[in-house]
């Protein structure tokens, strides 16, 4: 083998290198990429969990409130004249 084989064989070589060192690299990327995508949409569901639960509690303090202005009214009404 000549010299220049020879450094045109390490070139290669180093080429070859580098293109494994980037792919290497990506793929590395595009797993990390993943996993956030994936912490997102897990994010994503436990928010609209949130959500329905807070819907869900300003129902009841909704219900609540009524029941608690309904039982004043009753009260209000049974009292007599001179107490109101």
């Amino acid at each position: 083998m000549s010299s220049s084989q020879a450094a045109a064989q390490a070139e290669s070589d180093d080429v070859k290198q580098q293109r494994e060192l980037a792919h290497d690299n990506l793929m590395g990327l595009l797993g990390q990429v993943d996993d956030v995508k994936e912490k997102m949409v897990e994010n994503m569901e436990k928010m609209a969990e949130r959500g329905e639960k807070l819907q869900e509690l300003q129902d009841h303090s909704d219900a609540m409130t009524h029941n608690a202005a309904q039982l004043a009214n009753k009260i209000a009404a049974q009292l007599p004249k001179d107490e109101k």
